[in-house]
Formats: structure tokens, sequence, C-alpha cells
């Protein structure tokens, strides 16, 4: 699994985000959260999406039994 770093300006927007008191949770949530959609956004850019119809296919394909992930 590739691990995605985030920068001490990153954190920084995140924490001025919230508010005055917060539980380290919401802290970690926060930052899990941004992290995954910027490496979701590094997917699309590289191309490492599916339409609506390829997922609806590959999904009938795994239901039916005919494909493994």
């Amino acid at each position: 699994m590739e691990t995605n770093l985030l920068t001490k300006q990153r954190v920084l927007q995140v924490l001025n985000n919230l508010p005055e008191e917060f539980t380290t949770e919401r802290l970690e949530y926060e930052c899990y959260l941004i992290n995954s959609i910027e490496r979701e956004l590094q997917d699309v850019k590289a191309g490492r999406v599916l339409t609506v119809e390829e997922g609806k296919k590959r999904i009938d394909e795994i239901t039916s039994g005919g494909t493994r992930f």
C-alpha cells in the first residue's frame, strides 16, 4: 500500500478550519479525508478511473461469478 504524506502547510490549513477545541480523532479524520481526496484526484489525473458503464459491467461480472478482483 502506498503512503501519501501531507505537508505541514496542508495540516495547518486543516487545523485552521477546525474549531478552537477538537478531538485528536477529528484531526486524524480530517487529515485522512484530505489525503483520500488528494489520492483520488491523482488517480483521475493518471487515468485510473472507470466510467459508470465500465463499473456496472465489472460489478455484473463479479456478482455473476465471471471475474474476481
